[in-house]
């Protein structure tokens, strides 16, 4: 995910229908994703270290009017052998109308997040995409191949 992968981590959660990534990987590139509600979202890299495996990356494309400014920064530090640490810190910054009902919108991100991250240390552990990924891959595979065949 912090090397090559950044662009590809469609290919490793059930969040995402898709992502590839346009541009360098680094400082600049940028990922794009599209969502299971097929929202298309862009997020450029503005840190990329895979030496000491860091990356952040700031939303530029495809959020909600009342998100001013999204980011994340990732960061893998081994804790032994065969053990790791994996940090997320997301960054928001919303209008202010938006504040009193913020925490029931988080509510619902967070079984995403939880999928996602449970994903995430699925393939960090196995080096394949959790089964359940793989099962998704195949029948959105099956369902774009149905429907080239239809046009």
């Amino acid at each position: 995910i912090l090397r090559n992968g950044f662009g590809d981590v469609a290919e490793i959660t059930t969040v995402l229908n898709a992502s590839h990534l346009e541009g360098p990987l680094g400082i600049g590139g940028t990922r794009v994703c599209i969502n299971q509600q097929n929202q298309r979202i862009a997020e450029q890299l503005t840190v990329f270290d895979p030496d000491t495996r860091t990356l952040a990356y700031d939303g530029v494309d495809g959020f909600p009017s009342w998100l001013r400014a999204a980011g994340n920064h990732w960061q893998i530090k081994e804790t032994g052998t065969n053990s790791a640490r994996f940090t997320l810190k997301p960054t928001l910054t919303v209008k202010w109308w938006i504040s009193p009902v913020l925490p029931l919108m988080l509510l619902g991100v967070r079984p995403i997040l939880r999928t996602f991250l449970n994903e995430v240390k699925y393939f960090a552990e196995h080096g394949t995409p959790h089964p359940k990924v793989v099962q998704r891959r195949a029948k959105l595979a099956a369902k774009a191949t149905t429907q080239a065949q239809r046009s």
